[in-house]
């Protein structure tokens, strides 16, 4: 029983997108988190503040379900807020059906930093030149994180242009 306990330690790469790193160099830290909710988002904003001092953080959420966004659109404003600049992509709906009136506009008008609406498939993740998974508006700023639904299905990215 130890010996597989200490294997699966020793193979264990940790759990997928929390505090997923996909670039980590002094130019540019690229990250990816699946914190969908305004407290994760809240801490995980804090934590990268504090182990990048000084860097700018922009933020890219999309709110993952109609019902979590309308019940906690203040929250998510709040923490959000915590970034230097943010961008909103639309609700991923997943089992949901829209519900009127409640959109990522809900979180804008309330966030207190620049802020931008985009369209999902502005946020290209595969592109000639930009690393994989790295979106293509986003070159140029110090530090950019994902959050909550964010990255499509593998079925629904674009695809790496030749």
């Amino acid at each position: 029983m130890r010996q597989k306990l200490r294997e699966g330690l020793e193979t264990f790469r940790g759990v997928k997108r929390r505090f997923d790193f996909h670039i980590n160099t002094p130019e540019l830290i690229y990250m990816d988190d699946y914190a969908h909710h305004p407290e994760e988002l809240r801490a995980a904003l804090s934590s990268v503040r504090g182990m990048f001092p000084g860097r700018k953080i922009t933020a890219v959420f999309q709110p993952h379900l109609y019902t979590r966004t309308r019940d906690f659109h203040r929250g998510f404003a709040q923490a959000l807020s915590l970034a230097d600049e943010v961008l909103l992509v639309p609700i991923y709906p997943a089992r949901e059906e829209p519900i009127e009136g409640v959109s990522s506009d809900m979180i804008a008008e309330l966030l207190t930093v620049p802020h931008h609406t985009v369209p999902l498939e502005h946020i290209a993740f595969e592109t000639e030149k930009g690393p994989p998974g790295y979106p293509h508006h986003l070159r140029g700023r110090q530090y950019r994180e994902l959050y909550g639904r964010n990255r499509p299905p593998a079925a629904e990215r674009p695809k790496k242009v030749k």
